[in-house]
């Protein structure tokens, strides 16, 4: 979309600050809810979740925008009702989107491209050095330093052209300088370096592939959407979806929820429903062992067993027997679905069973690998009666 001065916008962006995607009150309120039950959950593992909203070129440039979407700005959006519903829940989360809009008027440089939709360069490091700060400050760290030297640059680099390149046209748009930073990262005796998982849309790219983080933090991982993990071949699936996702999690220190405005009507990009679902699942399945437990003679004396080898309780016992059978069914669940993929004429049935059903095909593929586990215990449960 072209606006005035011939700046450059996408659809979704624009959906943003227009509230033509706004998803409603109760809609955020509920996803802001299932935010804090995930914070919660991850405080009690000690693991650091922060939910970081990117900016959005939409708001940042404003006034070039098409008049006609222009007298459209709404403050009845996604923004608003996030900002509202995350100070009720009291989550953690930083507006980076705020953040460049203060800066605007008093930066040195531009923070997005007059051409592109995603921040540049010099946004990045604005970006990246106030989440570690804000880091810094709440987990009562020293990380490694992130510092810069500035070039100027009339050749745009990465992701600053993407929307002319869009346009499909012969002639390059003319287009300001922009700010390419050179970073250093420096570290001492006294930074640590925490484990650190990304969810999060396009906007980490930049950060991602100029690899700041990676050398701020250790184990850096990226779940772009929630799906597809980066770097490639880090885990046993390159699909999040295919993971005992709950016990990859907890292999991590800090996890940051990270979309720019076009999915702040879905913030966590999906991971928030896909990890409460496992949690959800896990529950479920810890009141059926635990029905099953003290109904089977055999394993209700395993739980003897162990209750006098650990000189615990048996009620105890029985605990820490359930927790086993859990975390054992979710294994070789992830197991399966691993396996699921690398078998096409399965994976053509599991896209038969997705279409004939109306479900995901990721609902069909944990279908299956539920059904193949459940009769494998079951089985098992009869042998042992």
């Amino acid at each position: 979309i072209v606006g005035q001065n011939d700046y450059l916008y996408q659809g979704s962006y624009i959906n943003e600050v227009t509230g033509w995607n706004f998803i409603g009150e109760e809609a955020m309120k509920l996803n802001i809810e299932n935010i804090r039950k995930v914070e919660s959950y991850l405080d009690n593992q000690n693991i650091f979740l922060l939910t970081v909203l990117a900016p959005g070129k939409s708001d940042y440039f404003k006034e070039y925008l098409p008049k006609y979407y222009y007298k459209k700005l709404t403050s009845k959006r996604n923004y608003t009702a996030v900002l509202k519903y995350s100070a009720e829940e009291k989550i953690r989360i930083l507006d980076l989107n705020k953040l460049f809009l203060q800066m605007k008027d008093t930066c040195t440089y531009p923070l997005f491209p007059k051409q592109g939709i995603h921040w540049n360069f010099y946004g990045v490091a604005i970006a990246t050095d106030t989440i570690a700060k804000y880091i810094e400050v709440k987990k009562n760290i020293r990380l490694p330093k992130i510092s810069w030297k500035m070039e100027l640059s009339p050749t745009l680099r990465g992701t600053d052209y993407d929307l002319g390149d869009l346009l499909n046209i012969y002639q390059i748009l003319p287009s300001d300088k922009m700010a390419y930073p050179n970073f250093t990262i420096s570290e001492d005796s006294t930074t640590t370096r925490p484990r650190l998982l990304v969810i999060g849309d396009s906007f980490y790219w930049a950060i991602f592939n100029e690899g700041i983080f990676k050398k701020v933090f250790k184990n850096e991982t990226y779940y772009y959407y929630s799906n597809t993990i980066y770097p490639k071949g880090s885990t046993l699936s390159d699909n999040a979806s295919d993971l005992n996702i709950i016990k990859e999690v907890e292999k991590f220190d800090v996890i940051l929820l990270l979309q720019s405005s076009g999915n702040y009507g879905n913030p966590g990009v999906n991971f928030i429903q896909l990890f409460n679902g496992e949690l959800k699942r896990r529950e479920d399945y810890r009141i059926r062992v635990n029905d099953i437990i003290f109904k089977n003679e055999n394993l209700l004396n395993r739980t003897k067993q162990i209750a006098t080898e650990k000189n615990i309780s048996q009620d105890s016992a029985a605990k820490i027997f359930a927790d086993n059978l859990v975390d054992d069914r979710f294994e070789q669940i992830s197991e399966a679905k691993i396996q699921m993929r690398t078998n096409k004429e399965w994976m053509d049935d599991l896209w038969k069973k997705s279409n004939a059903g109306n479900i995901t095909f990721e609902e069909a593929m944990q279908r299956d690998a539920e059904w193949m586990y459940d009769q494998s215990f079951n089985n098992k449960i009869k042998d042992s009666k």
